[in-house]
């Protein structure tokens, strides 16, 4: 797959760090959909996987951008632009998440019949 206009960069190690993120992102996007099922469902195991989902994108976010930073990835024109929005929607994606889910977690433990 040809993706050079989408990379940031264009070193060998670049798409070798790359090539590590496609489980990560399977697993939170899996966590992300069991949130919203388990919610639908008013299911106690919502709880679960909002904080799942959330320590995935956080976690995601983390490797993200300390390698954009120790590479002066963010610093590189629009590829660094596109990596800093990358990286804003992934934290505030997550820790709203995580912000939101304890603050409900009575309501999500105990949910009504």
């Amino acid at each position: 797959m040809n993706r050079s206009w989408l990379a940031s960069e264009h070193r060998a190690a670049y798409y070798e760090f790359e090539n590590a993120f496609p489980v990560a992102d399977l697993w939170l996007a899996v966590a992300c959909l069991l949130a919203l099922v388990t919610l639908r469902r008013r299911s106690e195991q919502a709880l679960l996987w909002l904080l799942a989902g959330g320590g995935a994108g956080l976690y995601l976010g983390c490797m993200d951008l300390l390698y954009d930073v120790e590479h002066g990835i963010l610093l590189k024109g629009g590829g660094g632009a596109t990596e800093a929005v990358i990286v804003v929607l992934t934290f505030t994606f997550s820790v709203t998440l995580l912000t939101w889910a304890w603050r409900h977690r009575q309501d999500l433990l105990s949910p009504a019949e």
